[in-house]
């Protein structure tokens, strides 16, 4: 079974190098990138990548049907006049991926959303959905999910 995925672009004018140089966003070229695998009727796999350009804002539809394993998605942006290109962002989209769930309990909550605080107990609860055993033929990007715990200690000034 295939999908289709609408992607929805919205550079964050934080990340458009043309605010960080100065320059106009007429200067800039964006693109998507899809790549995924696809498998030939003899059996060998093979990848397909296709570019879809769009503008700085605004919806655009995959150029190619999402196979059951997933795409990934890559967002370009390019100064037309130094050639310079960047890789902005990255994304694996596709059904049965899996998923983990973050949920925090606190006693401190501000209109239904938990608020840690340091004087305060809080519990962090991870549900991870759609993960698969490893095994022959399963790609391991299905058998994973990875988790990121960054903390920092705030200094009094």
């Amino acid at each position: 079974m295939k999908i289709q995925i609408q992607i929805q672009l919205a550079l964050v004018a934080i990340l458009t190098p043309s605010l960080v140089y100065g320059q106009a966003q007429e200067d800039y070229v964006n693109w998507v990138r899809q790549i995924q695998t696809e498998v030939a009727p003899n059996g060998e796999s093979f990848d397909v990548v296709q570019d879809l350009y769009v503008g700085s804002r605004g919806l655009a539809t995959s150029p190619l049907d999402i196979p059951e394993g997933g795409a990934v998605f890559q967002l370009w942006t390019m100064n037309t006049i130094t050639q310079q290109s960047w890789l902005l962002d990255t994304d694996v989209v596709g059904s049965g991926r899996p998923q983990s769930l973050i949920y925090i309990d606190s006693v401190d909550s501000h209109g239904g959303v938990a608020r840690t605080r340091v004087d305060q107990p809080f519990t962090v609860n991870i549900d991870y959905l759609n993960l698969q055993e490893s095994g022959e033929g399963v790609d391991e990007a299905l058998t994973q999910v990875r988790s990121y715990h960054y903390t920092e200690a705030i200094q009094d000034e």
